[in-house]
C-alpha cells in the first residue's frame, strides 16, 4: 500500500552507539561506532538507513548530555507566557553556574501543577547544523532532546509508587533523577575521572545524604554498562531494601 502520511522516526545520536527505532512497528536498527560527534553519526546512521525514509517523514533525536546543558526548575507561580518562562529557566541555569548567552536555544516545561519542572539548552549552532543534515535527506526534524530530558518525561510515566531512582549511564557521566509518586524531586551529574564504580559511589552517596527512603532503583545504561550484579551491589550498601532494575539501553522506545 502506498504510504501516503509521514511517519515519525526517533533517532537517538551518542558517541558510542545510535540507533533508529519506530514504536508502532516495534523496529529498532542499531549502529555501533567508534567514538564520534553527533553530525557524524547522524549522517551516518541516515546514509546507512536511507530505505526507511520517505519525503516528509519527521525526526525525533535523542543526543547526549555532554551536548546540551540540563537543570531542574522549582515550581514558580504565575510564569504566564513563553518569555517568562524562558526567562526563569536562564535564571536557574546561572545559579547552577551555567549562564547562557544568545547563543543557546533554551526550552523549559512544568508537566504537573505544582510539581518541579525542567529545561534544557542546545547552541543554535548545533541545531542548526542537525537540521541542514536532515534537509539533505528531505526529511523534518521535530525536536531534539537530551537524555536526561528523556529520562524526566519517561521517569514521570513510570507507575512507582513512593520514592524511585532513574540511573541514567552515558560512557562519560552518570545522571540521576530522583522522582517522588510521579513527581521529580531532585536530579544530579556525576562525571566519572577514574572508576565508574567510584564515580558511581560518590553520587550515590550524595543522594543518600538527602533522600533516605528510596524504594526503587532503575538503571538505564546506553553503553559501556557495568554488569548487573556490581549495580545490585553498589545500591544495595545504600538502599538495602530498594528494588533494583536493570532497563534495556532502548528502554524509553519501548
Amino acid at each position: 500500500m502506498l504510504r501516503l502520511w509521514p511517519k515519525t522516526w526517533q533517532v537517538s545520536l551518542f558517541p558510542t552507539c545510535s540507533w533508529i527505532s519506530h514504536k508502532k512497528e516495534n523496529l529498532c536498527l542499531s549502529e555501533e561506532h567508534t567514538c564520534i560527534d553527533m553530525y557524524t553519526a547522524f549522517t551516518q546512521i541516515l546514509d546507512e538507513r536511507d530505505e526507511l525514509f520517505r519525503e516528509g517523514d519527521h525526526l525525533g533525536i535523542s543526543i547526549s548530555d555532554t551536548s546540551a546543558r540540563t537543570v531542574l526548575l522549582p515550581w514558580q507561580e504565575r510564569l504566564d507566557s513563553f518569555a517568562e518562562l524562558e526567562a526563569y529557566a536562564r535564571i536557574c541555569f546561572e545559579m547552577q553556574g551555567m549562564a547562557l548567552d544568545d547563543t543557546w536555544s533554551v526550552y523549559a516545561d512544568f508537566p504537573s501543577y505544582r510539581g518541579d519542572g525542567l529545561a534544557y539548552a542546545i547552541p543554535h549552532a548545533s541545531l542548526n547544523r542537525l537540521l541542514e543534515i536532515a534537509q539533505k535527506k528531505n526529511l523534518k526534524i521535530s525536536e531534539v532532546v537530551p537524555n536526561s530530558a528523556r529520562g524526566f518525561y519517561a521517569g514521570l510515566n513510570m507507575k512507582e509508587k513512593g520514592s524511585h531512582l532513574l540511573l541514567l549511564h552515558e560512557s562519560t557521566r552518570f545522571s540521576s533523577l530522583l522522582f517522588h509518586d510521579q513527581k521529580v524531586v531532585a536530579y544530579d551529574v556525576e562525571v566519572p575521572t577514574g572508576a565508574k564504580e567510584t564515580a558511581l559511589t560518590r553520587l550515590f552517596s550524595r543522594i543518600a545524604c538527602a533522600h533516605s527512603d528510596i524504594a526503587n532503583i532503575s538503571y538505564w545504561p546506553l553503553d559501556d554498562a557495568l554488569p548487573a550484579s556490581e549495580i545490585s551491589a553498589l545500591t544495595k550498601s545504600f538502599y538495602a531494601d530498594a528494588g533494583v532494575t536493570l532497563l534495556p539501553s532502548r528502554w524509553w522506545h519501548q
